[in-house]
């Protein structure tokens, strides 16, 4: 998964336990969507999407289908569902249940010097307060 966030810039998120601390295992990283879809490794071939509710995974599996995404059903809960598909359709997949990509701000020329001009003004009053 971690490949995703290098090339392609997707949002790479570690879970987290109840108590909101990372879990032991490293691997453990999934991708967020928008509903609070999930995607995430299963195994070396595929991967696994998770929905949260019937009506959007109904929805989005329209989509996947037209699309060509060959998906198989591996858990169907009462109200979440969870398929596998084939990585090489990630992109497909991705693009459908629209993946959060990372921002990364753009700053014109102006807006550098300002931030230069911030800094400069923090590290000094920083070195004042401690030569005091």
């Amino acid at each position: 998964m971690q490949k995703y966030n290098e090339n392609d810039n997707y949002k790479v998120i570690r879970q987290r336990d109840s108590k909101k601390k990372y879990t032991s295992n490293k691997d453990d990283i999934y991708i967020p969507c928008k509903k609070g879809v999930q995607i995430y490794r299963y195994n070396a071939d595929q991967l696994a999407i998770s929905f949260n509710t019937k009506r959007y995974a109904s929805t989005k599996l329209g989509l996947l289908l037209e699309e060509g995404v060959s998906l198989y059903l591996l858990q169907n809960g009462d109200k979440e569902t969870t398929f596998l598909f084939s990585e090489e359709q990630f992109d497909i997949v991705a693009k459908i249940v629209e993946a959060k990509h990372v921002k990364k701000r753009e700053l014109t020329p102006e807006q550098k010097e300002a931030a230069r001009q911030r800094m400069a003004y923090a590290r000094k009053n920083l070195s004042n307060k401690s030569n005091t």
